[in-house]
């Protein structure tokens, strides 16, 4: 089922732009490959690549502490966080959607402190907009885990702490969303890339071999929000170096935009550091 839709998608929008003349003529001239765009393109989709691949990896890595640490039953319990996490981090990722092509446009026309603008909403946003959702499943764990458990006392009883635990963070990892996209869209893929993975490969996926060696169980849960939280850090870092570059090529008094990006996010990112 899932295939079909992805093969039913993919036609969808080739049939529309074959359609539709303003692209239909421009589609025929340009369907032989070239090699330089296909370089482009995948050079732009490095990072997306590899982050499924740490997902897989983080996945495993999953299963296989939970299984040494705890009981089979954590496997459905991690389950269930993954679909909560996932839902709770929906609109920081719909944030940075839709504020590539703006910053993208923004930045090809030379309009540097639009994209300040832009990248420092975008990112209070994407961080205190999934606050909501977090806070709400803190105070209603109960009834939120009840939707996955039904009347599985044992598995809704296990879920609970776990589930705070887990989410406890998540907001975060908002910060690094954004700043991920903004890297892509303003031409830095290698940045991008490594900013994306950032989170899963360089510290979620250490941590939960190294947590749980002092705290069992408890460090896998406790993995995520310390990894989110350095994914924060992180993120913070690579944003002030950007702009601490950009002001230093500014000349005749010309604001580079990410100099006046004014978000709290990012100053409370910077305090932690510091």
């Amino acid at each position: 089922g899932y295939l079909s839709a992805q093969v039913l998608a993919a036609l969808h929008v080739l049939i529309y732009f074959m359609r539709t003349p303003a692209t239909s003529t421009d589609l025929q001239v340009r369907w032989r490959p070239e090699l330089s765009v296909i370089r482009r393109i995948i050079v732009s989709g490095t990072g997306p690549f590899f982050m499924q691949l740490c997902a897989v990896a983080v996945a495993a890595s999953y299963n296989r502490q939970l299984l040494h640490y705890g009981a089979e039953s954590d496997l459905s319990v991690f389950g269930i966080l993954r679909c909560i996490s996932v839902f709770l981090l929906l609109p920081a990722l719909a944030i940075s959607q839709a504020a590539q092509p703006v910053i993208g446009c923004s930045h090809g026309s030379g309009n540097s402190a639009r994209v300040g603008l832009l990248l420092a909403r975008a990112c209070t946003a994407s961080v205190l907009i999934p606050c909501a959702g977090v806070l709400a499943v803190l105070f209603f764990p109960d009834a939120v885990t009840g939707l996955f458990t039904g009347s599985d006392a044992i598995r809704h009883e296990a879920g609970v702490n776990p589930l705070r635990t887990f989410i406890l963070l998540l907001p975060l990892a908002g910060l690094q969303v954004c700043a991920g996209s903004y890297f892509l869209v303003t031409g830095r893929p290698l940045h991008s890339a490594i900013l994306t993975l950032s989170r899963q490969a360089l510290f979620l996926v250490p941590l939960l071999f190294m947590l749980p060696l002092y705290f069992g169980v408890y460090g896998v849960w406790l993995a995520q929000p310390v990894s989110d939280a350095a994914a924060f850090i992180f993120a913070s870092v690579m944003l002030n170096i950007d702009r601490k570059r950009k002001s230093m090529g500014v000349k005749g008094g010309k604001s580079s935009g990410l100099q006046d990006a004014d978000s709290p996010v990012l100053s409370a990112g910077l305090c932690c550091v510091k």
